[in-house]
């Protein structure tokens, strides 16, 4: 018959396990289940427009605004050696005449001057990628001031060519639109918004699945959880302060000190590796508001695309980057490898040197026993 211990001895390499990986999974099923429900919330009260590039009804291309802005940057960007640079972005205003609720195609949507008036923004990716200032390791790229790039009119900057791209992509006249009025970060685009099925399936499933680990341990913890209630406030502090739990403590704060010291050496303190570096980082490209079509020189409507890998680093800068991140994943696993092992074998000289102070006092009895 198996006892307590035998079954608490095989599933507690499963506890540990489940115990480590449920806050993640409720964490990512969180963010899923957030995405979902906004693309919901957007699809459920999306309204029919009558959109305008940069300028309102009645008014003229020449006189359409827009602005440009550098893209931003993920947090695994970020912390991250990355090559890739950053990308200028065009910011185009967009004027929306919301249809009235009885219209259900744009030829319905009639005299604009009488319809509500809604501005959104739209983001368009110009294939202009470059930093405003190169920080180390960004060996072969020139930034977005240089005039390096090839405009319909010359050589140009980075944030020229982009301005009359940006230009180029300006509607000349209405086009139906879909939007948001409860939500102006949803923008506005030419399809209907739908919602993410897949989205919410994925969330489903996370959602199930982090409960049928929470309940797993719930039911694993259960003989222990109840003897810790039965026996009291001092057996609980007793098990929290064991010997045993105070070397895991130990464990955790060393594991935690070298992620954080590896962190801040990596992230902080090595030039130009990250975009948190203290010396050397790369700075983004500047932001550009008000900019107009009419100040652009003629032949901004046939602007020609950059090329693909214009700008790009060197092979030298991409093997220095990739080389840093490589050493610094493996630098961390090897510390926290060190670490655990240091750990074990330092539990085991403990335990045996317990277990020979325990043969010493059983001998002594018998040895005095005998004298």
């Amino acid at each position: 018959m198996e006892t307590t211990e035998s079954i608490n001895a095989r599933t507690r390499p499963l506890l540990y396990v489940l115990t480590l990986w449920s806050p993640m999974l409720l964490g990512f099923t969180a963010y899923e289940s957030q995405l979902f429900l906004t693309s919901l919330s957007i699809s459920q009260h999306q309204q029919l427009g009558k959109c305008f590039d940069g300028r309102r009804a009645g008014e003229s291309v020449a006189d359409a605004e827009f602005g440009l802005r550098p893209q931003e940057l993920t947090l695994k960007e970020k912390l991250e050696p990355s090559t890739d640079l950053p990308q200028v972005l065009c910011k185009i205003p967009v004027f929306v005449y919301q249809c009235p609720t009885w219209a259900t195609t744009f030829a319905e949507c009639t005299e604009d001057e009488e319809l509500p008036l809604w501005r959104r923004t739209r983001t368009k990716e110009t294939g202009v990628f470059c930093w405003g200032e190169p920080g180390l390791y960004w060996f072969g790229t020139e930034p977005c001031s240089a005039k390096i790039w090839n405009c319909s009119t010359g050589a140009c900057s980075g944030y020229l060519k982009s301005a009359r791209l940006c230009a180029s992509d300006l509607e000349a006249k209405a086009y139906p639109c879909y939007f948001d009025p409860t939500d102006a970060d949803a923008g506005a685009q030419r399809n209907r918004f739908v919602y993410w099925t897949y989205t919410g399936l994925l969330s489903l499933f996370l959602g199930l699945l982090s409960t049928f680990c929470l309940c797993t341990i719930v039911y694993i913890t259960r003989h222990t959880l109840w003897q810790l209630c039965m026996s009291g406030p001092r057996a609980c502090a007793q098990s929290v302060c064991s010997p045993m739990a105070k070397f895991g403590y130990l464990l955790v704060a060393i594991c935690s000190t070298i992620i954080i010291l590896e962190w801040v050496i990596m992230v902080l303190i090595m030039p130009g590796q990250t975009g948190y570096s203290l010396l050397g980082a790369g700075i983004m490209p500047a932001t550009h508001e008000g900019m107009q079509v009419k100040s652009l020189e003629p032949g901004w409507e046939s602007e020609a695309e950059v090329p693909k890998g214009f700008n790009e680093p060197s092979f030298m800068a991409k093997f220095a980057r990739i080389f840093m991140l490589v050493m610094q994943i493996y630098v961390g696993i090897g510390l926290l490898v060190l670490c655990i092992y240091v750990a074990l074998k330092c539990g085991a000289f403990r335990r045996s040197a317990d277990t020979a102070n325990g043969y010493q006092r059983m001998e002594q009895p018998s040895r005095q026993t005998n004298e």
